[in-house]
């Protein structure tokens, strides 16, 4: 379920001013400053008050706050799972009522609107086959936009994502800087990260060894994390 204005109408705890709109300022005698009563869009203190008004009313609802990550809300009378992403919910239940409660309750207080059955979610692609009991999990679409990003979608594949004899080293100021620059590095080495932390546990050690070296890259240090894009069009 997606949350309508999240950031925007919640009542802020803190004094704070912004600078006044043209036509305000004349309305009110050239006044510089307003004092923001309510929450709006690229507020800082926005997201932190859309967050308790989110907590206080599945607190009241009687949900549990998971002491693992503080965006899991678990009531565990009904078997339900509530995750909160910035205005996004994801809800799981045993049972497919349970879920329908869940929407009634929080359409009560908060104007939503129902993506139903969850197809994606922060570039994990989700499919389920109810009769099997299975909940498939990958990063299909991610993995082939970034080897397409990076120019690797035609490379030759390979069975594992680094070379158990390979010795990588760092830099120092008599070795030959990389071809590759800096924030190219260590974006790329974002994108493997990411999709290591979303579905491949696979690409642990070997994306783990080559973030070691965003500081500095060597030539030898981009050939081993082409490699691990080698292993992801092979796989």
């Amino acid at each position: 379920m997606d949350v309508e204005t999240a950031f925007v109408n919640w009542v802020l705890e803190e004094e704070i001013y912004m600078e006044c709109l043209e036509g305000i300022k004349e309305a009110t005698q050239n006044r510089m400053a307003c004092g923001l009563v309510k929450a709006i869009y690229g507020l800082r203190q926005s997201p932190p008050a859309w967050y308790h008004k989110i907590h206080a009313f599945f607190l009241s609802h009687k949900f549990i706050r998971s002491t693992q990550g503080y965006s899991l809300y678990i009531h565990y009378g009904r078997r339900l799972l509530v995750s909160v992403y910035e205005d996004d919910l994801v809800l799981a239940a045993a049972e497919k009522a349970l879920i329908g409660w869940t929407k009634g309750e929080v359409t009560k207080t908060f104007e939503m609107t129902d993506l139903l059955e969850l197809t994606n979610f922060l570039g994990l692609e989700i499919s389920g086959e109810r009769r099997q009991r299975l909940l498939t999990i990958h990063q299909r679409k991610y993995i082939n936009k970034i080897l397409t990003r990076h120019g690797m979608q035609d490379s030759r594949p390979t069975l594992m994502p680094f070379k158990h004899h390979t010795r990588l080293l760092p830099s120092t100021k008599d070795t030959e800087a990389s071809t590759v620059s800096l924030d190219q590095y260590q974006s790329t080495v974002g994108c493997l990260m990411y999709t290591m932390l979303g579905t491949r546990p696979d690409l642990t050690y070997a994306v783990g060894l080559v973030s070691q070296f965003d500081h500095a890259p060597l030539a030898e240090h981009w050939v081993a994390v082409k490699m691990i894009f080698r292993y992801l069009a092979g796989t």
